[in-house]
């Protein structure tokens, strides 16, 4: 099968959905698939890279989030090389990941060719809209107008995967109209697990032989990493323990400064940037792992503390339940509530049988979510879109080689909107 991946973020970018895309991209090309991935470039030019069956096309971009290092490619500087890109690749289908620029492309060509084209549901406008700073009524109305584009832009596709339930409930309830899947993001259970040797990184960062809690992921606003050191703050006369943050992120300088008036600055490690290799490594530093979040479609870090044998508090919000069991591999507390949640961090630093049990919980779980059977079913997808939509198609107009290779030449710049 020829897939041609369309996405708006993709590593270097350091998030959930960009990892999802990249792991997903791989796991299909070492299947024997024919994969191509169309994404911002790292710089102001286009570039393209191979590995075995994976090839990676790099769209000219220009840079608005430098921490994560985050660009766009608005179509005036990539509308021609995605067309030759699709000439090139002559995709069976077309697979987008978020809404964005190279995303409208993708459904204009794909229509233009009468190729299929399916999403995954990866975005969640709380992600965006606490950058912006308004009113709480303001913010709310604001994320049900993007909920509103967003329903609008993929309902115009073929079908939809969605991480959990929640979010396809979600999205059901907005209205989108296109049949909505439930497949997990996925969890490569060979990477992840209990086995893995974190003393290295404990020796690097110089992090403490005690009850260690973790957090993994971006260090911004909705994921109320605040919270977490409120919650510190709460319990540190109260049991000895260590605290690492892993990661990067706009409010990164706030959260330091927040742990140096609260007076935990002592018991939190920061470790900046976690290098991609150190990720399965780092979960073995810990022993309980805590997700604040209140904006996790699937959560790919929980999902990997867990894969490595550990409990997880997490905040009772979106997806996250779908993943902790309340009292059998770790606790849900109300969102923001630092009081509830430092009740839960300091009933499993007191009690280590309980942190074993509810870890070899975590791995139990975990398992319906292994990247084998997940991509199993991508392909199972993959194959009934395709077969549904020829079946669809005048005859003359099933898609051929050729007919890619010689109305591609037909879709100018200016017809991509």
């Amino acid at each position: 099968m020829r897939i041609l991946i369309v996405t708006e973020t993709y590593p270097p970018n350091i998030n959930g959905a960009a990892l999802a895309t990249e792991r997903l991209a791989e796991e299909l090309a070492k299947r024997g698939h024919h994969v191509a991935v169309i994404a911002p470039s790292t710089a102001f030019k286009h570039y393209k890279t191979i590995d075995d069956n994976l090839a990676v096309y790099r769209v000219r971009s220009i840079i608005i989030q430098k921490n994560q290092k985050f660009r766009v490619s608005p179509q005036p500087l990539h509308a021609k090389e995605f067309k030759e890109i699709v000439k090139e690749v002559q995709p069976d289908i077309m697979h987008i990941n978020n809404p964005g620029f190279l995303s409208q492309t993708a459904m204009t060509i794909a229509k233009q060719i009468n190729v299929p084209i399916i999403g995954t549901s990866h975005f969640m406008p709380e992600n965006i809209t606490h950058y912006l700073h308004l009113p709480d009524q303001l913010e709310k109305f604001v994320n049900t107008g993007i909920w509103k584009i967003y329903t609008r832009f993929y309902g115009k596709l073929q079908m939809i995967i969605s991480p959990t339930q929640t979010a396809a409930d979600l999205l059901t309830r907005l209205g989108v109209g296109t049949q909505v899947k439930v497949i997990s993001n996925g969890i490569d259970l060979k990477k992840f697990n209990k086995n893995n040797d974190g003393e290295y990184l404990k020796q690097r960062y110089g992090i403490p032989d005690k009850t260690t809690l973790l957090f993994v992921g971006r260090l911004d606003k909705e994921k109320c990493l605040d919270v977490l050191i409120k919650a510190a703050a709460l319990i540190k006369d109260k049991a000895d323990f260590h605290i690492v943050i892993a990661g990067q992120g706009k409010e990164e300088m706030e959260l330091k400064e927040l742990s140096s008036e609260l007076d935990v600055d002592s018991l939190i490690t920061f470790t900046g940037y976690l290098p991609k290799k150190d990720l399965p490594y780092i979960y073995r530093v810990a022993d309980i792992f805590v997700m604040p979040s209140i904006a996790e479609l699937q959560s790919l870090v929980t999902m990997e503390a867990m894969a490595s044998g550990l409990p997880v508090i997490g905040a009772d919000a979106v997806a996250l339940p779908h993943l902790i069991k309340d009292g059998k591999n770790g606790f849900l507390f109300h969102p923001y509530d630092e009081k509830e949640l430092a009740g839960y961090m300091l009933k499993l630093v007191k009690d280590k049988a309980l942190v074993t049990k509810m870890g070899e919980a975590s791995q139990e779980i975990i398992q319906h979510h292994d990247m084998d059977k997940v991509v199993h079913k991508v392909e199972d997808v993959y194959d009934k879109v395709i077969t549904e939509f020829k079946s669809r198609l005048p005859e003359k107009r099933v898609l051929k080689r050729d007919f890619i290779k010689s109305h591609i030449k037909k879709l100018m710049p200016q017809h991509i909107s």
